[in-house]
């Protein structure tokens, strides 16, 4: 009896340590000179366990541990020291008494003591021009360093060294202009994207600039559009340009046509996307045109109706048409765009952008003005399509908004069946009468998520203004609400709602555990408990009151507010991780919640333009008269005393790219979340892998029935591979060197204290953004914020008529967002949204639990045991073989990390085949569209007062330009100001078109044109052409 007893025992603690017993989170990137935070859970096991953890990197060790009680949550610190080197390390983690275990894990440690910003005057450049850089240096408060040194290399396309810039000295955080002088015609010069690093200590920061020229001529046209256009206006702005591929004007003739997009258009049957997105590449028949001549830069100020028959009242949109001909090359570009007409200066965006099927999804729309204000929302028709695996899609419309402590945000919910596989959202403001439509939105595809487990629970997060929760006010006198905005130095609030998926016996305290995490660092973690509703009276905030079934007994429903206290640490942006896992009770949930922390800035900068007063003189002469008509522009700035200003202006086209190497908001915040995500070590542990290395054996399998995905084809398999070793060497990019431009800025769920709306998220002409075909490199166009007025410019680039025939990169560099890599090796080979990627995505989805999803993408690693978190082998395409090369092989021969990246990424780049090598048509078209100049790269010094004024030089009228600007301030810090449109100048250009070369005694025909940008007309403008013995003038 005592011996089946003893063997009772034993099976017991062995299935204890066998499941469901341990799970540690740890950061990915460990911080040298600072303390690192790890959270260990403990389940049900027999006795307290020892967790060490030690991390080993090219003979430096640094070892922690903990003694861990069963049901027990503990913190433990891993603190490096400042001389810790940076790059890839090991992390061995090891459980003895109550769990047995050994892993291992790759790691990052890195040093951010600084902050690196690289500036360049423009992004691309050709033979024999300059490059002149700049580095904006701050600690990681921003404050800027008073004086130091740091070093700037250069490096080709192929990863080899071509320059490098020692001991560049550093003055009030902003150091010294270096100039780099391209070769003009070098068999040396390689063509591509270069780099630019700064390195400061152990913290490197870079940019890239594409060094490129066209292979064959031709010009290039910007059309510059408003963004949308209220229904209450009567004509239609913008301008043209065209350049050559020196980025000089020259001749053409522009063909102009607007079409409208009405309602009876959408009503009609065609498919929406049909309507406002044909591919075409010429304009339509039956519409009215414009012919205009184009002298570098021509504006468009035409009366709708008068001029295209268009009458805005009844429109929906506009569709615009611009073809160029260049008369010299012969060469036509081509330019369509749809304008969404608005009926009041409101844009509406909406969250979440995911899905679960199987359950009641509710969604919120928040409406904004155009500077990201709140607005009140209005009457909206939300048109909602779900697709299922073979029945036919199903569409509902939603009318009526509800409301919950705000007005400018309306929500709303539906059922979605446990069928369906894809979910298409639009919105449609509607009129006051409730039947006229406003411009509808772009159709929206919703990401899946896993479906919850019957037998689990419901967890949600929520930001709340205060301790007490939400508090349900009338509607009738709610005020837009703003003030929940997590803020440094303050306390946030967090409503955590738990709602239980089946009945339970008992309801008790359930203990929960948080963990905040920021840039890839755990900045803030803890446990705390959520406790039931008394009575349970309180029904699951996710359902709209009037929804409420009295009938049926509601079901338990846990709550609690979890208050924490904002760091600086966390700035800008943190995600919130909420998980519970308790097997006794059934119950496993795992939550996020991304928000945004107020108080980056403590330093404000504002730029203007303003006229320079010049003396009159009677003794003038007429030249002098038309010079002084020339405007002198003095930019002018207002901030703190006493602060050094730096200032960057070029052509305003350079939006297009998104200002990847000037000084912007976008880019410093891209800067701080560029860790949020890495694919260095799986999130969580694969099931089915090796486990030689640990005594324990592997989990059982999730359970429930997954479908399995089908094997990939060869090319299949040549795309992951290449889609692979592109994240892995974006990694090594960011990592070795901080190239850190293509980072994403995504949405957070509460309010965005930086980003104050996102444009051209539901209202981008998508379709016919024909820039789309020339970027060879990534560029985040769907963030950028740039205000220069109440409704800003929207550059178009125009692509060869022919172009409908041009191939796409195949090689174009794919994100290495978490979104896009939901499932490595999938997205690439269906379009996002399709019926195929969908169908894709279920598979993936229907693999693994709610849970394990969540933990997955919040850039965290996990080392446990619970089955539920497992991931199939299937879904785990990743290979680490790059970076364990890196570590293994060229980290043993080189002392410097950096140098040891470069050496790999070097020796990759000569043994990769041709299909690295970018189209030279695409190549071309980028390089001719993406090419600008800068007019000034300067600096300046705030006075006493906080003013400053920067003399501009004489600006050419045919050039639309933009100045950037930030300035430093010993005690506040780094401050940026909103890129700012400057005003074209008033003046007289010439544009000559002569031959490239002529034979001694040939005659030969000198065309030219005089372009008045004045705001009247000249009575006598004469040309003179300066006499040379090397020809005669056969006519003046």
């Amino acid at each position: 009896m005592k011996f089946a007893l003893l063997l009772i025992s034993l099976c017991y603690i062995q299935w204890s340590l066998a499941s469901d017993s341990y799970l540690i989170v740890l950061p990915k990137l460990f911080k040298v000179d600072s303390t690192n935070e790890i959270s260990i859970t403990i389940g049900n096991v027999q006795q307290p366990a020892e967790i060490s953890f030690e991390l080993k990197y090219k003979g430096f060790s640094q070892r922690a541990q903990a003694t861990v009680r069963p049901g027990e949550t503990q913190n433990v610190t891993l603190t490096l020291p400042k001389q810790c080197p940076v790059g890839v390390a090991e992390l061995i983690i090891q459980g003895t008494g109550g769990v047995k275990f050994t892993e291992r894990r790759d790691v990052i440690t890195y040093d951010d003591r600084y902050v690196l910003l690289v500036q360049t005057t423009s992004t691309t450049y050709r033979p024999n021009d300059t490059v002149e850089i700049r580095v904006v240096a701050t600690d990681e408060n921003l404050i800027p360093v008073e004086s130091g040194e740091l070093y700037i290399d250069i490096y080709d396309s192929r990863m080899r060294r071509v320059a490098d810039f020692k001991r560049v000295q550093i003055r009030n955080g902003l150091s010294d202009v270096v100039q780099y002088r391209l070769p003009e015609q070098s068999q040396t010069l390689t063509l591509g994207n270069w780099m630019v690093s700064a390195t400061m200590e152990n913290v490197t920061s870079s940019v890239e600039i594409l060094i490129s020229r066209p292979t064959q001529s031709g010009f290039d046209m910007k059309v510059l559009f408003p963004h949308f256009l209220l229904r209450s206006e009567k004509s239609f702005r913008g301008f043209i340009e065209i350049a050559d591929d020196c980025d000089k004007p020259i001749f053409g003739r522009a063909t102009v046509a607007i079409g409208q997009i009405t309602e009876q258009d959408l009503i009609s049957g065609e498919p929406t996307d049909r309507v406002m997105g044909q591919d075409d590449f010429k304009v339509p028949t039956g519409l009215r045109t414009k012919v205009i001549d184009v002298n570098g830069r021509v504006p468009m100020d035409f009366d709708l109706m008068e001029t295209f028959g268009v009458d805005l009242t009844r429109s929906l949109a506009l569709t615009v048409y611009v073809s160029v001909t260049a008369q010299l090359l012969g060469q036509e570009r081509f330019i369509k765009y749809i304008i969404p007409i608005f009926n009041r200066d409101v844009i509406y965006d909406i969250r979440p952008l995911e899905f679960v099927a199987g359950e009641k999804n509710e969604y919120e729309i928040i409406a904004k003005r155009p500077d990201g204000k709140p607005a009140k929302i209005e009457e909206m028709l939300v048109n909602v399509t779900m697709l299922f695996e073979t029945d036919a899609p199903k569409t509902i419309e939603i009318r009526e908004l509800y409301a919950r402590d705000r007005t400018d945000i309306g929500l709303f919910n539906f059922e979605i069946p446990a069928n369906c596989i894809g979910v298409y959202l639009t919105l449609t403001p509607m009129g006051e009468d409730g039947k006229h439509r406003g411009y509808r939105t772009q159709r929206v595809a919703l990401m899946p998520l896993p479906a919850r487990r019957e037998t689990g629970a419901k967890l949600s997060l929520e930001i709340v203004a205060d301790k007490t929760g939400l508090r349900h006010r009338s509607s009738s006198t709610m005020e837009p609400v703003t003030t929940m905005m997590p803020t440094v130095g303050r306390p946030a609030y967090f409503y955590v709602q738990l709602l239980p998926m089946k009945s339970m016996k008992r309801y008790e305290t359930f203990p929960l555990t948080y963990v905040v995490l920021t840039n890839g660092k755990i900045t803030s973690t803890g446990t705390f408990n959520i406790e039931p509703t008394k009575y349970c009276t309180i029904a699951p905030r996710s359902i709209q009151p009037e929804q409420e079934d009295s009938s049926k007994p509601l079901r338990c429903v846990f709550n609690s507010t979890l208050e924490i206290m904002m760091t600086r640490q966390m700035l800008p942006y943190s995600t919130l991780l909420v998980y519970g896992f308790n097997p006794v009770v059934g119950i496993s949930v795992a939550e996020s919640y991304r928000f945004s922390v107020d108080g980056l800035f403590r330093n404000n900068l504002t730029m203007s333009t303003r006229e320079r007063e010049t003396g009159t003189d009677q003794s003038s002469t007429p030249r002098d008269d038309i010079r002084r008509r020339e405007p002198r522009l003095d930019l002018v700035f207002n901030g703190l005393s006493e602060s050094t200003v730096g200032v960057n202006v070029i052509s305003y086209d350079a939006i297009v790219q998104g200002l990847p190497n000037d000084i912007t908001k976008e880019r410093l915040l891209r800067y701080m979340i560029s860790y949020e995500s890495t694919p260095l070590v799986q999130g969580l542990p694969i099931s089915g892998q090796d486990t030689s290395s640990s005594p324990v054996v592997m989990p059982r399998e999730v359970s429930g029935e997954a479908r399995q995905p089908r094997p990939l084809s060869a090319e299949e398999e040549r795309l992951r591979k290449h889609h692979q070793e592109h994240i892995l060497r974006v990694f090594l990019r960011k990592m070795a060197f901080g190239l850190r431009c293509f980072d994403v800025l995504k949405s957070v769920a509460g309010d965005d204290a930086y980003i104050t709306r996102n444009m051209e998220h539901l209202y981008a002409d998508k379709k016919s953004n024909l820039r789309d075909v020339v970027k060879s490199r990534k560029y985040d166009y769907n963030n950028k914020q740039y205000r220069v007025g109440e409704n800003e410019w929207n550059v178009q680039v125009g692509m060869l008529a022919s172009a409908q025939s041009m191939p796409r990169d195949s090689n174009e560099e794919h994100s290495d967002e978490p979104e896009n890599q939901m499932f490595e090796g999938e997205h690439f080979q269906a379009a996002y949204g399709t019926k195929e990627w969908y169908q894709r995505m279920s598979q993936r989805t229907s693999m693994i639990s709610r849970e394990a999803f969540t933990l997955m993408h919040s850039g965290l690693a996990f080392v446990t045991d619970f089955s539920s978190l497992f991931l199939p082998k299937e879904m785990h395409h990743m290979d680490y073989n790059i970076i364990r090369n890196y570590r293994d092989q060229y980290l043993t021969k080189e002392q410097c990390p950096r140098e040891a990246a470069r050496l790999m990424l070097e020796d990759y780049f000569k043994k990769a085949d041709s299909s690295l090598v970018i189209p030279s048509n695409i190549l071309d078209e980028h390089t001719r569209a993406s090419y600008y100049r800068s007019i000034v790269f300067n600096r300046t010094q705030l006075d006493r007062n906080g003013q400053g004024r920067l003399s501009l030089p004489t600006m050419k009228p045919y050039t639309t330009w933009l100045a950037t600007g930030f300035s430093l301030n010993p005690t506040s810090g780094l401050a940026i100001a909103e890129p700012t449109l400057l005003r074209t100048p008033e003046g007289l250009y010439i544009i000559a078109e002569t031959p490239r070369d002529i034979q001694v005694g040939e005659r030969c025909t000198l065309t030219y044109a005089i372009c008045n940008h004045f705001k009247k007309n000249l009575d006598s403008v004469v040309l003179r052409i300066r006499s040379s013995p090397d020809f005669d003038l056969m006519e003046q």
